[in-house]
């Protein structure tokens, strides 16, 4: 009996040592217990007071230890608008490589012979995002100092490194006319934008003038503006276009305003490249017998000249600090041309994508549905711990973190971010892509801290109503939070 006794006490003395042993360490584990993690303590108070039917998302991890200090709605799908780039620029890195330089050349597969070309001379692009007009007269003006003065033949434009579908699904209709929609074919050039100025006639009532930055006979502009001596806001000027660089513009012109400008989408890029080269060729004294038309390199082209772009690494600092959609589907394209081994595309650059995010991040496809390599499509769903997961695997691949991290914004002083978190300038303590569109707001990236080392946080905001200026604040509340801990 006494026996019975003494097991029973000493059965609950073990059992007594075990649950403190057990909530002990729990309580040391749970990162998101306050006590133990005043990160999570005060990213809760800053976000207390979010307004019902607005979608937070948000995750804090380290990426010393890998511990998540924070998370929140982490698993749940939202639209991520530029801060989606991080995943084409990833990609990118990884199939073309830092040192990858665009090609574009001019050849023939003809002779030159006493100022004359016999034979066809072959515009041949490969979707170089940075190329621009005076890089196209630079192949002119090789053929002038080559003492060319005629072309007995064709001039030939080779886009085929491209599969000729501009746009992806989930881009906005009225967005297609202007220079953040342009449209992604093989052939880029000047970004495939075109400034458009109007001036307000002499007197009210008449037409405003119309000043296009672009070769003649390339685009055909109606022109129902009004010029008016009062600003109206039931008269705003709004552009419309189609693929046939057709441009409807319409709207009133305050005299008392004077001069304004907008930057355009080229809707059809092989009109307007055929108008340039026919421009850049009579401009340098060199006249064809033939026509201008599109078709591929012949085998057994000769070249006669090369521009090659700056490196990889380098266009992805303009990518990733403008926050430019061309340059991030032209790198989306070309990376499913060296994935697949067949002309660049939508499809076959997120083939690319899913595979590098997948075999090499380890993420769970299930986590990210993309359409585009801009964000700008309103298909793309992704979450926020995916987006932390591949934050994580490139602060981990030396590559990808000497590359890819100093092309971020960093808060106060440069790119999308020079306007935001001065506090945090000098030391350069936030590297972070931002993410805006109508309803959305995000921010991603890395903030070197106080005592916590580097972390990498998500910020997702969506069914913003109407203002985005709140939560761009609390995005920057918490990235100051953050630095300070």
């Amino acid at each position: 009996m006494i026996r019975n006794g003494q097991q029973h006490v000493g059965f609950w003395i073990k059992m007594l040592i075990f649950t403190f042993i057990f909530i002990f360490s729990s309580a040391q584990a749970e990162p998101g217990d306050d006590h133990y993690n005043p990160i999570a303590q005060g990213l809760r108070y800053l976000t207390k007071n979010i307004k019902p039917g607005i979608h937070f998302g948000i995750i804090v991890q380290s990426m010393n230890t890998g511990r998540i200090y924070y998370s929140k709605n982490a698993h749940q799908f939202f639209l991520p608008a530029s801060v989606q780039k991080i995943f084409t620029v990833t990609t990118a890195l990884v199939n073309l490589g830092p040192t990858y330089h665009f090609p574009t050349r001019l050849l023939t597969d003809g002779s030159i012979h006493n100022g004359v070309l016999h034979g066809d001379l072959i515009f041949q692009f490969n979707g170089d995002p940075s190329l621009t007009q005076n890089n196209l007269s630079e192949f002119t003006k090789k053929l002038q100092s080559m003492g060319v003065r005629r072309i007995i033949g064709n001039v030939i434009i080779d886009d085929f490194a491209f599969a000729h579908i501009p746009y992806p699904p989930g881009w906005q209709w009225k967005d297609l006319s202007y220079d953040f929609a342009a449209p992604l074919n093989t052939v880029i050039i000047n970004r495939n934008q075109f400034g458009l100025s109007f001036m307000p006639a002499p007197r009210a009532g008449e037409r405003g003038i119309l000043i296009p930055q672009l070769p003649p006979n390339t685009a055909n502009f109606i022109n129902q503006t009004v010029t008016t001596n009062y600003s109206r806001g039931s008269c705003p000027m709004s552009i419309f276009s189609n693929e046939r660089n057709q441009y409807l513009i319409r709207g009133c012109i305050p005299r008392r305003m004077g001069k304004q400008s907008r930057s355009l989408a080229i809707r059809d890029i092989q009109l307007f490249t055929k108008g340039l080269i026919r421009e850049l060729l009579a401009k340098h004294g060199i006249s064809y017998r033939g026509v201008i038309y599109i078709a591929k390199t012949p085998a057994g082209a000769t070249v006669l000249d090369e521009h090659d772009s700056t490196s990889l690494s380098h266009l992805i600092i303009h990518l990733l600090k403008k926050s430019d959609n061309l340059y991030a589907d032209a790198l989306l394209k070309k990376s499913g041309e060296r994935f697949t081994r067949q002309p660049g595309s939508w499809e076959n650059g997120l083939l690319a994508v899913r595979s590098t995010i997948s075999q090499d991040a380890g993420i769970n496809l299930n986590s990210v549905h993309l359409v585009d390599g801009s964000g700008l499509s309103q298909y793309d769903q992704i979450t926020p711990a995916s987006l932390s997961q591949l934050l994580n695997y490139i602060d981990h691949q030396p590559m990808l973190r000497n590359s890819l991290i100093p092309a971020l914004p960093i808060a106060g002083v440069d790119g999308t971010l020079i306007w935001r978190m001065p506090t945090l300038a000098r030391n350069h303590l936030v590297h972070a892509k931002t993410g805006s569109m109508t309803g959305v707001s995000s921010l991603a990236g890395f903030v070197k801290t106080r005592t916590h080392g580097i972390l990498s946080f998500v910020i997702m905001i969506n069914n913003i109503p109407q203002y985005r200026a709140p939560y761009i604040l609390l995005e920057n509340h918490i990235c100051e939070f953050l630095a300070r801990s």
